[in-house]
């Protein structure tokens, strides 16, 4: 059976772990991040993780499709050559705006999570290629995510001038992290920093 990465956004842990439950019965053996904290040595272990998967499992949201972790690790399984399976756990997804890994390949309907979604995944499962050797050398690791908020932070901190198209930036990079139910908090506090910034 299949070391399986599942990548999900934090907001959508339970449907996760429906997820994570129905592949443990399937005779998988899943791994999702829920034990792990931020930081380097978090992401370093994400990545050994994604690497030692036999199978890269997308758990497809609104939340996940805006989550830059979730967009570099899936960039990452897709770089070493892993089988992905995506598979649909929340309502509000529009498959026409899915990232071009995922737009190419059968979708899973795993929203009501019972005995039909569960043959569902498992079918899938079943007729995936086997997974190739790891690509010598690696490809380039993605960087850990989140921390531009860090880089950001020191920005709007300060004391010298920003110019329009600055402002522009870290507004841009502010409205995203807003999206990201790991950041949002953050976020707001740098969005009020940087309202009383005088530019």
């Amino acid at each position: 059976m299949s070391t399986v990465f599942v990548s999900y956004n934090r907001a959508n842990q339970p449907q996760a772990q429906a997820l994570v439950d129905d592949l443990t019965e399937l005779g998988h053996r899943p791994w999702m991040d829920r034990e792990l904290s931020g930081g380097q040595v978090w992401w370093d272990q994400i990545l050994d993780r994604v690497r030692a998967s036999d199978v890269f499992l997308f758990a497809v949201t609104p939340e996940s499709l805006g989550s830059e972790a979730c967009r570099r690790e899936l960039a990452y399984a897709t770089a070493l050559g892993k089988p992905i399976v995506p598979a649909i756990v929340a309502d509000g997804v529009s498959v026409n705006l899915l990232p071009p890994q995922l737009a190419a390949l059968q979708l899973i309907d795993h929203r009501a999570s019972n005995r039909d979604s569960a043959l569902r995944l498992g079918r899938a499962f079943t007729s995936l290629s086997q997974t190739p050797p790891l690509p010598d050398p690696l490809p380039t690791a993605p960087k850990a995510p989140l921390s531009y908020l860090g880089s950001l932070s020191e920005r709007i901190g300060s004391d010298g001038p920003l110019d329009f198209d600055a402002q522009s930036s870290v507004f841009v990079s502010l409205k995203g992290a807003l999206h990201e139910a790991a950041t949002a908090a953050d976020a707001r506090k740098l969005l009020t920093q940087f309202r009383r910034r005088r530019f």
